[in-house]
């Protein structure tokens, strides 16, 4: 347990110094004319990263945040176990038996909101656009501002929420949830109890996926919303081109990547201005992460690589790539044997999940792969990698002759990922 507590502090010290960073690092201003225009707000995100393993792409999303925000919020407030109560000053302690990360985002956004204000945002969300068209709604008392398929925001996306402060929905949302958490039920059998925290503050609550989040905050929004026809409201639509989740957006970022692919897609299809939303939300529940490794996110001939190079523009310099330090030579499929005195690489085989014209080293470590520095014959396997980076689609090995400069000492039989 000591241990697990350590993790998270070195992890928040690390988000800490990651949100310090960010303004002055992208010329953010924070006085001047600037603090005449401040909203009474933040950006919160929740943050379960362990010191050193936090994924590029979110590192990258982060500053879009803080670039596109002008620092009208201020840093980004990065939020997890350590410091949640200070600005939750009414959460429950069943809170901290909820079974996962997902469920205990779903908590903490509403009351975020409600007690401070601002914006909640999944840390899989790039922002391309100013963010002032949200933080004036905010400072002009909205009660809620999300994306949707419709402009009536009924089943609206909880992975971006804003609201002021005190916002009497969000209040609600907050006080059905604690009513959830703090009605406690008789065991984890009741499988038809679909929030269920045991009275024996030993035992872990039981939550169906989604059931305390937009399980509950929809059916409180169309009951305020019923009660308050005036209220203040905006859902960024997918019927008008706006939502952060473009019509076929799962496709082109796991099927159609390449840009040449995904414009003609989204035609044909009838998505409305793919390239041109003030955010995206990237999925990386269905393995985003997986998908774009590293530099992949700035390469600008896949889809996702216009959308962060139009993002950050020259704030930000993609990372040098493996296949910077020479050409990589195919020599293995998944379960012979690769002959390599140098770097071996194993990944994804083909452009698509089955069959189709095999990767070279620059497309391959576009997607998670796994490196072995070698000097004689390894197995191009899982067991010889130690893991699989690819689940269920054709591998390969590419072995990077070792040349002089691109030798790496002490790395024999260590796997990178």
């Amino acid at each position: 347990m000591g241990e697990d507590v350590d993790s998270r502090s070195a992890a928040m010290k690390l988000a800490i110094l990651i949100a310090l960073a960010l303004a002055p690092a992208l010329g953010v201003k924070f006085q001047g004319a600037l603090r005449e225009k401040r909203t009474e707000c933040k950006i919160f995100a929740m943050w379960d990263y362990h010191a050193g393993k936090v994924p590029f792409f979110i590192q990258k999303d982060l500053e879009s945040w803080a670039l596109h925000s002008h620092g009208r919020c201020g840093s980004p407030v990065l939020i997890n176990d350590t410091n949640i109560a200070e600005y939750i000053p009414d959460l429950p302690e069943e809170y901290f038996r909820l079974p996962d990360h997902g469920s205990r985002s779903d908590v903490i956004r509403y009351a975020l909101i409600y007690h401070h204000g601002g914006i909640y945002m999944d840390t899989d969300i790039l922002v391309l656009r100013d963010l002032n068209e949200v933080l004036d709604k905010v400072a002009d008392d909205y009660d809620l501002i999300s994306y949707a398929q419709k402009k009536s925001c009924k089943s609206f996306s909880s992975n971006f929420l804003a609201a002021r402060k005190g916002s009497a929905y969000m209040k609600e949302v907050w006080e059905a949830q604690k009513k959830a958490m703090t009605s406690h039920c008789e065991s984890h059998d009741d499988r038809d109890t679909k929030v269920c925290c045991p009275a024996n503050p030993k035992h872990k609550c039981h939550v169906h996926w989604g059931a305390i989040g937009e399980m509950v905050s929809h059916p409180v929004f169309d009951k305020f919303a019923a009660a308050n026809p005036s209220m203040k409201k905006h859902c960024f639509a997918e019927e008008e081109g706006e939502s952060f989740a473009p019509e076929g957006m799962g496709t082109v970022l796991f099927t159609k990547r390449k840009l040449q692919d995904a414009l003609p897609f989204f035609t044909s299809i009838k998505t409305k201005k793919p390239m041109d939303r003030l955010a995206y939300h990237l999925f990386n529940a269905q393995g985003f992460q997986r998908e774009y490794a590293g530099g992949a996110i700035f390469d600008s001939a896949l889809f996702v690589g216009a959308l962060y190079r139009k993002s950050l523009g020259n704030a930000s310099a993609p990372p040098k790539g493996p296949a910077d330090d020479g050409p990589a030579e195919y020599c293995a499929s998944e379960g012979e044997n690769c002959p390599c005195s140098g770097r071996v690489f194993f990944g994804r085989k083909f452009d698509n999940d089955k069959d189709g014209d095999k990767l070279d080293l620059s497309e391959m470590v576009l997607q998670q792969y796994r490196m072995m520095e070698v000097n004689g014959d390894i197995a191009c396997t899982t067991s010889g990698f130690m893991g699989d980076p690819q689940i269920n689609r054709p591998k390969q090995c590419l072995c990077q002759a070792r040349t002089q400069s691109s030798r790496v000492e002490g790395c024999t039989g260590s796997p990178v990922v």
